[in-house]
């Protein structure tokens, strides 16, 4: 367990305090103490509140997971992206090639930083134009309620060999599916509750007929009045399986959306990587030419 000894006796009993209820409302344990307790430390203002402390828990999931699994980040409770490996140090680069990229991977990963900004700091190469935006999470505002959502975007894009803006949509992206995959609120009328009925519709009935219509457009499913009257005439109720389906369908859907997302991600940026190694190699070998030249000038 991470220690509070450096805490005061106020500040001590006010984290117990929080972690304790994150740890009944968020599903988080003795394993995620040590990053809540940083995260808490240094985000005040996130202190007490449950939003606060929801966006505390989050991460403590996400990065002690990573941290177990830096490949595959724990699905639940906290958001994730999917279960796609970082590519591998590109094939088609030469032995020099790959020493040169995975000394670049090795910086951007100790130092927390784009992996462009760590190939400008091993290359020296400041006159190198990056082939897209390049935005280091350090950088990035840390006085928002945003800041949790930034930190997790800065761990996605070192897990998942991405570009930070890609990685901030895909925390956009996992925090849709979160919501998705969450039991909503209980239903505040009985033509809004998809649930199994307490007793089955009646046949010919327009009252139990308009009560199930509505049920199933809560459900984000379609009913024909010619089929629910086959199904209640067998006691049947149609809405609780469709609504179910639709859900289940509706979280494959953006769970594809997701891994589409990384995949093409990874894809874009392995490309883009190995070209500047490529041109990176380009340059020494033209300047190791140049300096035999010079060489060869002065004798």
């Amino acid at each position: 367990m991470a220690t509070t000894t450096m805490l005061g006796v106020e500040t001590v009993a006010a984290f117990e305090a929080d972690f304790g209820a994150a740890a009944a409302l968020h599903g988080i344990d003795e394993s995620h103490h040590e990053v809540f307790l940083s995260h808490w430390s240094m985000i005040p203002h996130l202190r007490g509140s449950e939003e606060g402390l929801k966006s505390i828990a989050e991460f403590a999931q996400l990065m002690t997971s990573i941290k177990e699994n830096p490949l595959a980040p724990r699905q639940e409770p906290a958001p994730k992206g999917p279960t796609v490996p970082a590519p591998e140090t590109p094939a088609a680069l030469d032995k020099e090639g790959r020493a040169l990229y995975e000394r670049v991977e090795k910086r951007a990963q100790d130092e927390k930083v784009d992996w462009f900004t760590a190939f400008v700091t091993i290359t020296g190469d400041r006159e190198f134009t990056p082939p897209r935006v390049v935005v280091d999470p350090a950088s990035t505002s840390s006085d928002t309620e945003d800041e949790a959502e930034e930190q997790l975007a800065a761990a996605l894009m070192l897990s998942y060999a991405i570009a930070y803006l890609d990685a901030v949509q895909l925390v956009r992206h996992t925090k849709e599916l979160a919501e998705a995959k969450k039991e909503g609120p209980e239903p505040k009328a009985p033509w809004l509750d998809t649930r199994p009925l307490s007793a089955p519709p009646r046949p010919g009935s327009d009252e139990d007929w308009e009560r199930d219509k509505r049920r199933a457009a809560a459900g984000n499913v379609s009913l024909q009045r010619i089929e629910w009257e086959v199904a209640a005439e067998k006691g049947e109720d149609l809405v609780p399986e469709r609504a179910e389906k639709a859900r289940a369908d509706h979280v494959a859907e953006l769970e594809g959306r997701s891994e589409y997302h990384v995949r093409t991600a990874q894809k874009t940026e392995a490309k883009m990587r190995a070209e500047a190694i490529e041109a990176e190699l380009d340059r020494r070998a033209e300047s190791r030419i140049e300096d035999l030249k010079s060489r060869r000038g002065r004798f």
